[in-house]
């Protein structure tokens, strides 16, 4: 519920977001924590973003979309290859 709150607090233009390879993620203090027991420093881990392993998980997904190449919807191999690009710039 925390996430889909600052969801509709982005699209209100209330709350504030940083933009990565993989799209927006909230910033510190962006997402409502309250009643949680964390620290800044977890939250930001949390929403941080490892560009190597994301580029790790997209090379061994390889070969399952060349098995489903036939089927697969045209779309979603575009999505993936322009998520790629995103993460080699």
């Amino acid at each position: 519920m925390r996430v889909l709150a600052w969801i509709l607090a982005r699209a209100q233009g209330t709350a504030g977001a940083s933009e990565t390879p993989l799209g927006w993620v909230p910033r510190a203090g962006d997402l409502d924590v309250t009643g949680l027991d964390l620290t800044p420093e977890q939250v930001r881990q949390a929403t941080a973003i490892d560009l190597t392993e994301w580029s790790s998980e997209l090379e061994s997904q390889g070969e399952l979309f060349t098995k489903l190449e036939r089927t697969l919807p045209p779309t979603i191999r575009l999505e993936r290859e322009l998520l790629i690009a995103r993460l080699e710039n």
